[in-house]
C-alpha cells in the first residue's frame, strides 16, 4: 500500500494521486506517411543526354512536313525499234527511174560542143543487209539517155549508156512503225558508151570506157506489208570521163519496190 493511501486511511480523507512522468521510449518515431507518388518523385532522375550537334539528324528524328522529300514519279523511256527489228535483216529492191536531163560536153581538135541531154530512164536493183539502223550491199544500174546539139557547126544527135555495179552503205532513220527516211553513199565501177552521129558528114563516133561512179541518195521507205515496203527517193550520181566525152553530173529519181526478210 502506498503512502497516500495511509496518510488518507489516518485523516479520513481520499488518497492523493501522484502523476509521474512517462518513460521515454527506445521506438523511433516514424515520419507522416506520404503517398507512393511522393517517394517515386523524390527519387533522382535519368542523366541528361549530352547535346548533339543540330547538322546530325536522328534517324528517328520528325521531319517537317514542308521539308519531307518526295520521290519523283518513275519515268519510263521506250526504246524505239531499229530499222532491221522493224523490216527484217535483208532487202531486195528492184528500182525504176527517171533521169533528169543533163549536158554533155563533147571534145575534138577544133575546141568543145555542149550536147543538151534529154530525159532518160534507170533500172536496177539494191540487195543489202540491215545492221540496226545501218546496212551494207551492191547496187546494179543501167541508164540510157540521148542528147544533141551542133558539132563543128552541124547537127548531131547521140546516146550514152552505163552500165554499172558499185558497193554502197547507207542509214535509215525510223520515223514510226512503218515510215523511215533513208540515205546511202555508194562507190561503182562500169562501162559507159557514147556515140555520136553528125549529119552531112557521114561522120559516126562511138567511144566506149570504163568509168568510176559515185553517188550519194536521199528517200522515203514505207513498210505496207509484212514483206513488202515502196521506196521514193533521189540519187545524185557522178560518172568520170569516156574518151573525148567529159564526166558527167545525173540526177536519178527513183522509185522502187522491196521485199524485206
Amino acid at each position: 500500500m502506498s503512502l497516500s493511501q495511509k496518510m488518507a486511511g489516518i485523516s479520513g480523507t481520499e488518497p492523493i494521486q501522484l502523476i509521474t512522468p512517462k518513460k521515454k521510449s527506445s521506438i523511433p518515431v516514424l515520419p507522416e506517411r506520404q503517398a507512393p507518388q511522393q517517394y517515386y518523385n523524390a527519387l533522382p532522375g535519368p542523366p541528361e543526354p549530352p547535346l548533339e550537334d543540330s547538322s546530325v539528324l536522328d534517324s528517328n528524328q520528325t521531319v517537317p512536313l514542308s521539308v519531307v522529300y518526295e520521290e519523283p514519279e518513275a519515268s519510263y523511256y521506250g526504246i524505239k525499234p531499229t530499222t532491221e527489228e522493224l523490216k527484217g535483216a535483208f532487202i531486195l529492191r528492184p528500182f525504176v527511174g527517171l533521169l533528169a536531163p543533163s549536158k554533155t560536153i563533147y571534145s575534138h581538135p577544133s575546141g568543145q560542143d555542149s550536147l543538151t541531154g534529154k530525159a532518160g530512164f534507170s533500172i536496177g536493183a539494191i540487195a543489202a543487209r540491215r545492221f540496226g539502223n545501218w546496212s551494207g550491199g551492191l547496187r546494179f544500174g543501167y541508164l540510157v539517155s540521148e542528147y544533141s546539139g551542133s558539132v563543128f557547126g552541124l547537127e548531131a544527135n547521140g546516146e550514152m549508156e552505163f552500165l554499172s555495179l558499185g558497193a554502197e552503205i547507207g542509214y535509215g532513220l525510223p520515223l514510226n512503225d512503218k515510215l523511215s527516211l533513208e540515205s546511202s553513199f555508194g562507190l561503182g565501177y562500169g562501162s559507159r558508151t557514147n556515140d555520136l552521129d553528125i549529119s552531112f558528114l557521114s561522120n559516126y563516133s562511138n567511144s566506149s570506157e570504163s568509168s568510176v561512179t559515185f553517188d550519194l541518195g536521199f528517200g522515203l521507205d514505207y513498210k505496207y506489208s509484212e514483206t513488202l515496203s515502196a521506196y521514193l527517193g533521189y540519187r545524185l550520181f557522178w560518172v568520170s570521163d569516156n574518151g573525148p566525152y567529159d564526166r558527167i553530173t545525173l540526177h536519178l529519181f527513183e522509185l522502187g519496190l522491196g521485199a524485206n526478210f
